[in-house]
């Protein structure tokens, strides 16, 4: 059993190259000091461009190789199509946890409703009860 060896650089290697090549990591251009004023809104500037660099290397990059989950297999069989090999358990919990917020609200919202109708019908009761009560004494 000889291992093959991974075709192309590892994952971290391709992601530090795509953060050089975003301009994130890597040295930074000198700049001449200038008065506070500008150094402020070049720090302001500055945030905006690694804010915009970001945006654009998730935009290009896709999903970061390291949120994926691989199941590797014991036994190759030829002609077995494989299903779920590859898969994405920090999307998923994301989902679950949407739909469980989304559940959540539902029940209380219902739970709300049902418990201020009923407050309103055992009220109308009272009322009609001392109403009752004040005419028959």
């Amino acid at each position: 059993m000889t291992k093959s060896k991974p075709k192309g650089p590892s994952a971290l290697k391709s992601l530090k190259n795509s953060l050089k090549n975003a301009g994130l990591i890597g040295p930074k251009p000198k700049r001449v000091a200038k008065s506070k004023v500008n150094k402020l809104s070049e720090a302001a500037s500055a945030k905006r461009e690694v804010r915009e660099k970001l945006k654009k290397f998730n935009a290009t990059s896709g999903s970061n190789p390291f949120e994926l989950k691989f199941t590797k297999q014991k036994h190759e069989v030829l002609g077995r199509k494989l299903k779920g090999v590859k898969g994405k358990p920090g999307v998923t919990r994301k989902r679950a946890e949407e739909t469980v917020s989304k559940l959540y609200y539902i029940i209380f919202f219902g739970l709300t409703i049902f418990f201020v109708s009923v407050l309103f019908i055992l009220g109308f009761i009272y009322i009609v009860f001392l109403i009752f009560a004040f005419f028959l004494s």
